[in-house]
C-alpha cells in the first residue's frame, strides 16, 4: 500500500466533506492519519464493475462523492481520478451527524466543473468491512478504464493534430492574402492544394496505423 497515495485520497475527502459544511467532529479521529501517525484502514483501493454514475463516450472525470447514512451511523467518500481508479474512504463508521449526499465531479478534458448524479450502489455493511488487502481489486476492471482513457486521449491528440494540419495550410494559402479580400476561385484551388499537402501524410499514417493492429 502506498501511504503517501492513501493520505493524499483521504485529505481529498476530508476536505470535500468539510467545504460541503461537514462536523470537524465526525472526522477528528482521522487526523493523526493526515499528519503522517500511523496508518488507518479507512482508505481502500476500489474499482466499481459498473461505473457509479453515466459518463459520455469521451469524457474522462475526476470525482468526490460524499455521503453520509446516519440510520446506519456511516460517513464515507468515494474518489475516482481520470475514470480510471477509484477509492472507498470510511471517515466515520459511528457517525452522529444528518444525513449527506454530495459530489465534485471535474470533466479533465472540457476543463470544468459537471454535474453527475452519483450513486454508490453498495451496502453500508460492505463500505465498512471492505478491505483491499482482503480482497484485491479485480485488475480487468483497471484495465477495462485505462484502455478507454487511452483510447479517448489518442483520439482526442489525432483531433488537435488534425486541427492543427488545417490551419496550418489555411495560413499557408490564404494567410498570404490580405484580411478581408474577396476569396477567389484561384485561392481556393490553393487552399485545397495545401490541405491536401498537409493532410495526406497524416491520413497515409492512419491507415498504416490501422493495418498494423
Amino acid at each position: 500500500m502506498n501511504r503517501t497515495r492513501y493520505s493524499q485520497v483521504c485529505k481529498s475527502a476530508v476536505n470535500y466533506y468539510l467545504h460541503r459544511g461537514g462536523s470537524p467532529e465526525q472526522i477528528t479521529h482521522l487526523v493523526p492519519y493526515l499528519k503522517g501517525s500511523g496508518d488507518s484502514d479507512s482508505v481502500n483501493h476500489y474499482v466499481p464493475a459498473e461505473p457509479f454514475f453515466t459518463m459520455a463516450p469521451t469524457e474522462i472525470m475526476h470525482c468526490i462523492h460524499v455521503e453520509a447514512r446516519p440510520e446506519d451511523h456511516l460517513l464515507f467518500a468515494y474518489v475516482e481520478f481520470f475514470s480510471v481508479d477509484g477509492f472507498l474512504v470510511v471517515l466515520n463508521r459511528h457517525y452522529s451527524g444528518p444525513a449527506l449526499n454530495s459530489s465534485y465531479c471535474y470533466d479533465v478534458l472540457g476543463r470544468k466543473e459537471v454535474t453527475k448524479s452519483v450513486t454508490v450502489s453498495l451496502s453500508s455493511e460492505k463500505i465498512k468491512t471492505y478491505d483491499s488487502r482482503v480482497t484485491p481489486v479485480d485488475y480487468g476492471l483497471l484495465r477495462r478504464n485505462f484502455g478507454r482513457f487511452l483510447h479517448i486521449a489518442i483520439m482526442r491528440q489525432d483531433e488537435v493534430h488534425r486541427d492543427n494540419l488545417i490551419e496550418r495550410a489555411i495560413k499557408k494559402s490564404l494567410g498570404k492574402y490580405p484580411e478581408g479580400c474577396t476569396i477567389t476561385p484561384q485561392m481556393l484551388d490553393e487552399t485545397v492544394q495545401e490541405l491536401m499537402k498537409e493532410l495526406t501524410p497524416y491520413i497515409i499514417n492512419r491507415a498504416q496505423r490501422r493495418r498494423g493492429r
